[in-house]
């Protein structure tokens, strides 16, 4: 199935047909786009490789577009829910499933950006900890305090000597390096 589909005879308009989604979607499980997109804007000047923890119907599409000249590797734990995205699988797009977030190889090499929104939900302070001297940037996503408790997150982000939090929506996403200064990107 192709990613893009032109729709009528030499018209410039472009869907992407693979996702269906509600607004009550977008306002639940899409907050981490405008943090997402900062990200990239911010890192620009940086070429390297970026993993995505978890995959989903916002996350998995903007990354593949945002990393068209980058590596990018999406690391699913859901068989079933993985080959919704088969489709995007390329030489620079490489998705991957796991039986454990406890010890993936992916956890020794160094990567540019990082995002960690894997399920199940306890399993991300573990990948945050493992990739916290490996990745220039790690999105989080789901760092509200209502969810504190759940994600066991803990002082872990705390911990990063860079820290910011994109709070302009109830499901908070929260940028963290012990590399790049984020704070510098809040104006």
């Amino acid at each position: 199935m192709p990613l893009w589909n032109l729709k009528g005879q030499g018209t410039k308009r472009v869907t992407i047909e693979s996702m269906r989604l509600s607004k009550l979607d977008i306002a639940e499980y899409g907050s981490h786009i405008a943090p997402m997109c900062r990200v990239f804007t911010e890192m620009k000047k940086y070429n390297g490789k970026c993993l995505e923890l978890g995959c989903g119907y916002f996350s998995t599409p903007l990354l593949h577009e945002l990393c068209a000249d980058r590596i990018l590797v999406t690391i699913e734990q859901d068989e079933e829910w993985l080959k919704k995205f088969y489709h995007f699988s390329s030489l620079r797009h490489i998705l991957s499933s796991t039986t454990s977030w406890d010890d993936l190889p992916e956890y020794s090499m160094e990567w540019d950006i990082v995002l960690v929104d894997q399920f199940p939900p306890q399993s991300r302070k573990v990948s945050i900890l493992k990739l916290a001297d490996k990745a220039k940037i790690i999105m989080v996503h789901d760092t509200e305090d209502f969810w504190g408790d759940v994600y066991g997150y803990g002082d872990c982000l705390t911990n990063f000597k860079y820290l910011i939090e994109y709070d302009g929506h109830p499901i908070r996403t929260t940028i963290i390096s012990n590399f790049i200064d984020v704070t510098k990107w809040i104006s």
